[in-house]
């Protein structure tokens, strides 16, 4: 189906705007319009450009990054604030005042970003300092591609977050209750 502003929806792309807009159920996430070009010429959305801006290994290395190194949405908010101004030292109050989220699970999840190798952390006399400093060139690539894809497709950040906190959650289960089904 096709729906324009100025055309009733129709079965056949029929259309008098230069844009369509078809929405898909799809298993990445409900309702998520991406843009792709009909045969006449005018753009639509389909299933086939649901990675949109993002090619499908970008996607791959994002979630395994994700996976490997960012447990939580503080960890992933701290990273890409401290990555946007990298000459900057930060303490973990300022991060979370910029955050506007506790100073405690900020200061936490500076730490863990900092055991990842992607900050550099300085020991002051009164406070940690927290610089971002990937250890290592691919680590940097792998938070540029996390960053472009925050920017641009942060529905599917997200989506990728909320499916590596279940599985974290269900592999947790099993360890401690034994497979499904096994009581």
């Amino acid at each position: 189906m096709c729906y324009c502003a100025r055309a009733s929806a129709r079965s056949e792309p029929e259309c008098v705007g230069r844009v369509c807009i078809l929405l898909l159920h799809c298993a990445v996430s409900p309702l998520l319009p991406v843009v792709t070009s009909h045969s006449h010429g005018l753009t639509s959305l389909s299933h086939g450009a649901v990675l949109g801006k993002l090619a499908e290994q970008t996607i791959e290395a994002v979630q395994q990054f994700l996976r490997e190194h960012v447990a939580n949405y503080v960890q992933l908010e701290a990273l890409l604030l401290l990555r946007d101004d990298q000459a900057r030292q930060w303490t973990a109050l300022e991060v979370s005042q910029r955050l506007k989220t506790a100073d405690d699970l900020v200061e936490s999840a500076l730490q863990a970003l900092s055991e990842q190798s992607l900050l550099e952390l300085e020991r002051g006399a009164d406070c940690l300092r927290f610089r971002y400093a990937p250890a290592s060139a691919a680590l940097s690539a792998a938070v540029e591609s996390l960053a472009n894809a925050y920017e641009h497709q942060r529905w599917l950040v997200v989506e990728i977050m909320s499916r590596s906190a279940l599985e974290r959650v269900r592999t947790a289960a099993h360890r401690l209750f034994g497979p499904p089904g096994r009581r």
